[in-house]
Formats: C-alpha cells, sequence, structure tokens
C-alpha cells in the first residue's frame, strides 16, 4: 500500500463568473490564480453562477450552479461528489452568499474543512430575507450559522473583528488576514512606459493623473474627491481618471457637468480585473475618500464603510501615494504620513490641500509610493497563502 500522502485538495466557491470588477471579486481572481501557480493546495474546482459578462476574465474548471443552489444545498452536495472531494479537504467560501446551506453542508461533510470569508459589510447588512423581517434575527442567524457550522471565518480588517465581536460571533472562529495584491503585476513602471500607457488609453501625457477605482456606491464618496478638484487651484495640472460603474455614475455625470469638468475627468466605466494594474502604472495619485452611510433595509438600518480597501493595496503596490479618509478599516491599510495621508471624512478642504500637497512635490509623492510599496509586498498573494494553508493545516490536525 502506498504511503505517498494525497495532496489537500480547495474547491473556491464564487458569487458570480466571469468575474466583475468589486473587491470580493478580486480576491477571488487573485486566489484563483495564486492556487493554479502554487502547488500546495491542488485546486480541483470553481463553483459559481454565471454572471453573462463578455470580454470579462473566464476562470476555468468551473461547475455552474443556478441561483436557487443558495437555498437548495443537494447542488453542492452533487459539486462535492463529482469533485470526489475527501476528509480534510477545503471549500473556500468567498463570500457569504451561500450562508443558508452551510448548515446542511456541515452536516453531510462533517470532516471537509469550511473556510468563509467576509467582505465586512455582509454580516451587518444581512440580505437574506427568507430568515426573517428583523434585520438582528437575519444577523443572528448568519451569527450562529458561522459558531456552529464554519471551521473559520477570515476577516479583512481589525475594524470588521471588532464590529464581529459585537454582533456575537466567537472570537476562535474568527481569522484576521488583510490585503491579497499581485506585487508582481502591480508594480511602478519607468517613466517611459507610464507615457506608453497613457497614449495607448488616451489619456494626458503632461498631466498629474489622480486615480478613484471603486465600485459608484455612494459610501465611495467620489463626489467629494470630484468637488475637491473642482475647488484646487492646481486644477489645470490635473487630470481625474475614475474607474467603476454602478448605480451613482449617473448622479456623479451630472455633477462633472455642473462643475464643468468634462475636460479634466475620465470615466472609464468597468474594466476586467486582468487589466486594472496598468491604469494603476499610468497614474500619479490614488484618491479614495470613501465616508459613513446609514443604509436602511427591511427591518433596521447598519453603517456601512470601506472595512478594508483592496484598492489601496493595487495602490501601493504600484508605489502610488494614497489620499484616503479615516474611515472604518482604512487605517489598517493606509499607513497615515507614509504609504499616504488620512484625512477626515466628507472634508472637501483637506482633500483638495492634500491633492495640492502632493501635486507641488514630487519628491514627497516618490517617497510615499516607495513605502507603499514596502508596504504592500507584505501582503501579497504568497505570503496570504501561506497563512491560509497553515491555517488548514491547524484546522485539520484538530479533526
Amino acid at each position: 500500500m502506498s504511503n505517498i500522502k494525497k495532496k489537500q485538495k480547495i474547491v473556491l466557491i464564487v458569487d458570480y463568473h466571469p468575474l466583475a470588477a468589486g473587491g470580493m471579486e478580486a480576491h477571488a481572481y487573485e486566489l484563483y490564480k495564486i492556487l493554479k501557480r502554487k502547488k500546495r493546495l491542488q485546486l480541483c474546482g470553481i463553483i459559481g453562477f454565471s454572471s453573462n459578462k463578455k470580454n470579462f476574465n473566464y476562470i476555468d474548471k468551473t461547475i455552474v450552479l443556478p441561483p436557487k443552489a443558495t437555498f437548495q444545498p443537494s447542488f453542492i452536495f452533487k459539486a462535492i461528489k463529482e469533485l470526489k472531494l475527501k476528509d480534510g479537504d477545503i471549500l473556500f467560501f468567498n463570500s457569504l452568499y451561500w450562508i443558508r446551506v452551510i448548515p446542511e453542508l456541515k452536516k453531510k461533510f462533517p470532516k471537509i474543512i469550511f473556510l468563509l470569508r467576509s467582505g465586512g459589510n455582509d454580516i451587518a447588512q444581512a440580505q437574506i430575507e427568507d430568515k426573517g423581517k428583523i434585520l438582528k434575527k437575519r444577523r443572528r442567524f448568519i451569527v450562529n450559522t458561522i459558531n456552529k457550522s464554519a471551521d473559520l471565518l477570515i476577516v479583512n480588517s481589525r475594524y470588521s473583528y471588532r464590529k464581529f465581536c459585537g454582533f456575537g460571533l466567537s472570537k476562535n472562529k474568527m481569522a484576521i488576514i488583510k490585503g491579497g495584491v499581485d506585487t508582481e503585476r502591480f508594480k511602478p513602471v519607468l517613466n517611459q512606459e507610464k507615457v506608453r500607457l497613457r497614449k495607448k488609453f488616451g489619456l494626458p501625457e503632461n498631466k498629474i493623473i489622480i486615480l478613484s477605482s471603486c465600485r459608484l456606491v455612494r459610501f465611495k464618496g467620489i463626489d467629494y474627491v470630484i468637488k475637491a478638484i473642482s475647488q484646487s487651484n492646481k486644477k489645470s495640472s490635473i487630470h481625474y481618471l475614475l474607474i467603476g460603474d454602478g448605480p451613482e455614475k449617473e448622479k456623479l455625470m451630472r455633477l462633472i457637468k455642473r462643475l464643468r469638468l468634462e475636460d479634466i475627468i475620465t470615466m472609464t466605466g468597468e474594466v476586467p480585473i486582468g487589466l486594472m494594474h496598468y491604469y494603476y502604472q499610468l497614474s500619479d495619485i490614488y484618491c479614495h475618500a470613501p465616508i459613513l452611510t446609514r443604509n436602511f433595509v427591511l427591518g433596521g438600518s447598519y453603517i456601512h464603510t470601506e472595512t478594508m480597501g483592496r484598492s489601496f493595496y493595487e495602490a501601493m503596490s504600484s508605489a502610488l501615494p494614497v489620499i484616503a479618509t479615516n474611515v472604518g478599516g482604512v487605517s489598517d491599510v493606509v499607513k497615515n504620513k507614509k504609504s499616504g495621508v488620512l484625512v477626515p471624512a466628507r472634508n472637501i478642504y483637506s482633500l483638495k490641500k492634500e491633492m495640492e500637497s502632493l501635486i507641488s512635490n514630487k519628491s514627497r509623492r516618490k517617497e510615499m509610493g516607495l513605502q507603499g510599496r514596502k508596504i504592500a509586498k507584505n501582503f501579497s498573494w504568497e505570503i496570504l497563502l501561506k497563512k491560509y494553508y497553515l491555517l488548514t493545516k491547524l484546522k485539520n490536525e484538530k479533526k
């Protein structure tokens, strides 16, 4: 009989695929890529729904399920058998979208390791209305499910960790793992390449390009960045590059028109994840100004904000100095006066002041960019994958 130990298998469970742009989606895409390259864990499948997106990143080995699979665990039962998972193998849920079926899955496969990952706001908003008309009741269902049926919840920041402790999540069910950036792809380039990229994407060669990349939703605070640019006495030196799409798009376009900024702002819409690094490389400054918003849902309300901000890691890895607001988990990522500057939320004057300071001081931009690059290397995918592997190894040994 062979004594060769079989490699531990991992199945990545995502929401939609091909993947759209967004923090959780970028996490899935980059995790998929690193798992394919590294040999410690055997990536044996992706489970998710079809998003019907064209020209976006397509990941192979995908088992496409109907949306009702989040209510009916039999679909994943079948997938687990098809993929021939054994005790000690891993189901990695990239979001809590699948929370309803986890108790039944764990009952049927008690020795498979269930790793869940939270984006920080998902438990707070508890968008599972079939589990109760009161927000606290739905939240309690999520917390009880994780406490009883998950092996571990990966939490993206200290801010999220503290919030979840307040909701009643067991501390020994959580591990804080921040970051996740491909430092070989998101890296600085020489000025010659920066100019080439600007030409390729039709952007001005001799302006300071300020970049924001995010979903266009209210809590991202893009309107404050636009207003800060409109009030800047360095406006003639700036070109603002806004990447993303979402429900705030039309409102932002009207604001840009009202402030007569059409000539100095480029809105690209959604960009495939695999092309995003080019936009960081052609830029000079990264600016993201999230705010705290109170969101009302069925049976309650909650505070929604930036719990980590994956784009900060991408910017820092690309050696861009960062201007950000000090809310949520942002200070876990952006180190004030080192990799960037943190300003109060909703403060247009402070945003404008820091933009002008960085525009005027090239050496400061460079120094902050270099500091950011050093910090980002500590949050590379190679390092994160080692942390994931050690966690799963520990969980496996306890079983």
